[in-house]
């Protein structure tokens, strides 16, 4: 449960980074192709996350009313997986109480003679790389991209193990057993010390340990519907209104905010605005920075002094006390 969550967490830090990282750095050029561009591929940013979403509760298909809306526009192109419109007929409209299954979904392509599991949000990430080495971007920029991207695909791989790799049923049955041969066997062993507290006590302690084996059991694939499962749809939806958000606006341009009427950079000049101080030569913007320097070493030495006098009078006065 805890490593699921944790796993989502690092994926939503690589989509937040993917997408701030495209959104700024990606030069617009004044281009309604490169802002179509840059949209297109943020939204598969939002729809990896809703695909991964559907692929751990083993939902086939991408005709889901939360997710064809954002890669309604890619064609898979992998050997053994069909278009994308014509994947599946499956719907999100799935029961309340369904739980996913751990068992594989695969469909056999004669043609390849490949057993296929169609896993789409890594085709997704296929379209995704090809944007980042196809954009005109500095390289530590392509590597921060390619970087993230790499994180996306390793946070899928460990949804994966989670999802794929339940207890074993031998050691689950074997763990059972013992359980409730402890708890029968219990109150023979206090009956002759304890007397009737056996029974209350025997209670408690069968109430503690079924519960704590049965509360593994129920968390050990936390990305289904039930209420003890994480809540992988408010994720996704969180995912979606912040990119939104970054998107809704154009990326913030420097002059806009550095040298503004509102921006005071000097704390001992409270005055003295970014526009003004940009009317000032060199030698009187390093005469406030060391103006600064001093004063704040001057209050620091002040403190330091104050909390020497202040410890010498305790201690003064702990030995008065004393005598």
């Amino acid at each position: 449960f805890w490593e699921g969550r944790r796993l989502w967490s690092t994926m939503t830090i690589a989509i937040r980074n993917l997408t701030r990282t495209i959104w700024v750095s990606v030069k617009e050029d004044d281009s309604v192709d490169r802002i179509i561009e840059k949209k297109t591929v943020i939204n598969l940013l939002v729809g990896f996350a809703v695909a991964v979403k559907h692929y751990l509760r083993e939902e086939e298909g991408t005709d889901h009313e939360d997710l064809k809306g954002l890669i309604s526009n890619i064609r898979s192109t992998l050997p053994g997986f069909e278009p994308l419109s014509e994947q599946g007929q499956k719907t999100d409209e799935t029961p309340e109480n369904h739980r996913p299954h751990h068992h594989k979904h695969y469909h056999l392509n004669h043609h390849h003679n490949l057993v296929v599991n169609h896993n789409l949000p890594l085709e997704i990430t296929l379209h995704i790389s090809a944007y980042i080495h196809s954009v005109d971007v500095n390289v530590p920029t392509k590597n921060t991209l390619i970087q993230n991207l790499n994180m996306l695909v390793d946070c899928l791989s460990n949804f994966e193990r989670i999802l794929r790799t339940p207890i074993p049923l031998a050691y689950s049955i074997h763990l059972n057993q013992v359980l409730y041969i402890y708890c029968l066997s219990l109150p023979f062993q206090l009956v002759s010390t304890t007397g009737w507290p056996t029974i209350p006590v025997v209670f408690l302690a069968s109430f503690v340990l079924i519960g704590i084996e049965r509360i593994g059991v129920e968390i050990e694939n936390p990305f289904g519907y039930d209420e003890n499962d994480l809540e992988v749809d408010d994720f996704c939806g969180i995912i979606k209104l912040e990119v939104s958000n970054i998107t809704s606006r154009p990326p913030p341009k420097v002059q806009d905010w550095i040298y503004s009427s509102e921006n005071h950079p000097f704390e001992n000049e409270k005055n003295l605005n970014a526009i003004d101080a940009r009317n000032k030569d060199l030698d009187e913007v390093r005469s406030i920075l060391s103006q600064k320097t001093r004063n704040t070493s001057e209050l620091t030495r002040e403190d330091l002094n104050e909390d020497i006098s202040i410890k010498v009078e305790d201690r003064n006065t702990d030995e008065n006390v004393k005598n």
